[in-house]
């Protein structure tokens, strides 16, 4: 979500220099806005600040403001703005899919308040067509309203700056849903298929109990050795470690829209990733997917990339140019579109 505000916002204030803005964003946006009027929320809020500022907060200022339409970067149409036609954006329904993967209190702060923002919105946007399908099955009494599908930009990743690619594969476990264990099993049957010494394995993200965990299933499959579990790290030294990335596995089990398969794509690696409807949406036939029941076929996949250069050289300049079509500025014009529309609607 954060990515989202941080390279959708900006675009939309410089290409709309005649609306004036008003809303409540994290301090980590609103330095890269170069106009508006803005209160701010910390990114570490708690969720009764969230609730209040969502429902409450925002609302308020719309009416104060006598705003034309009010926008939402979240499923999320306040209480107070009910007066005023309200956008809102639909980013995934994990919650309802994977409901193993959230604790019950949040499962039901998620279901009241995405059903009652669906009910007071005046048009919702989906992130792919994976969320707009999902949205329409759980809720088919909101379909006729109007459900735009306008994709994520991924050029804030497009490489700068060191483009010399290091001898290791990178994976993510900051969520649960991103499975770093699969990511460890590929590589142990990976590594058994004679893959040079001088590849390596980051792993990125991870608290101290899943690290734990990582490492005593890498000892059991012995390759405690040939990888680095890492914890969380700045957003300069992050940009640097993805940059220099030669591979990306992508392990993650539910994915609204496959941003993470289109970051890695752009900053030119080979992508592996889990045969997830989200994802094979926004990898399309560059990303190289498997459902990680045949660890052993796909383990075969990713040591080609590793031992054969030229095939890996020419599936990063494939990824490169289809990424580079996913453009904040385009997804840009398409909301102020829908914005400008759903103002003259009333």
């Amino acid at each position: 979500m954060l990515t989202f505000a941080e390279n959708l916002l900006p675009e939309l204030v410089k290409q709309n220099p005649g609306w004036e803005f008003h809303g409540i964003l994290p301090a980590s946006v609103q330095h890269r806005l170069p106009h508006g009027i803005w209160s701010t929320i910390t990114e570490d809020a708690s969720q009764f600040r969230r609730l209040i500022s969502q429902q409450f907060a925002v609302g308020l200022m719309a009416r104060r403001a006598s705003a034309d339409v009010g926008f939402s970067l979240g499923p999320v149409s306040p209480l107070l703005g009910r007066k005023i036609p309200w956008v809102e954006v639909i980013h995934d329904w994990r919650h309802c899919e994977r409901p193993m993967d959230f604790s019950l209190p949040v499962r039901a702060y998620r279901n009241v308040i995405y059903s009652m923002s669906l009910g007071r919105c005046s048009s919702y946007v989906c992130v792919s067509e994976r969320t707009r399908e999902t949205t329409r099955r759980l809720y088919p009494r909101h379909s006729p309203k109007s459900a735009a599908v306008i994709y994520h930009g991924v050029d804030h990743v497009l490489p700068t700056g060191s483009t010399i690619k290091g001898d290791y594969l990178l994976a993510y476990g900051h969520w649960n849903n991103k499975r770093p264990d699969i990511a460890v099993r590929l590589w142990a049957k990976t590594v058994k298929r004679g893959v040079s010494p001088a590849w390596r394995l980051k792993i990125v993200g991870l608290d101290s109990d899943t690290r734990g965990h990582l490492l005593k299933l890498a000892a059991e499959l012995e390759v405690d050795g040939r990888l680095d579990l890492l914890g969380y790290c700045s957003s300069a030294d992050f940009e640097e470690l993805r940059a220099r990335a030669s591979v990306q596995l992508v392990t993650s089990n539910y994915e609204g829209f496959g941003l993470p398969v289109l970051e890695a794509l752009a900053g030119g690696q080979v992508v592996f990733a889990s045969s997830d409807v989200g994802m094979e949406e926004a990898g399309g036939t560059v990303a190289v997917f498997s459902d990680w029941t045949d660890l052993d076929h796909a383990a075969g996949a990713v040591a080609r990339a590793l031992n054969d250069p030229a095939w890996r050289e020419t599936k990063i300049s494939e990824g490169v140019q289809y990424a580079g079509q996913f453009r904040w500025s385009r997804c840009a014009e398409e909301y102020s579109r829908l914005i400008e529309t759903v103002a003259r609607q009333g």
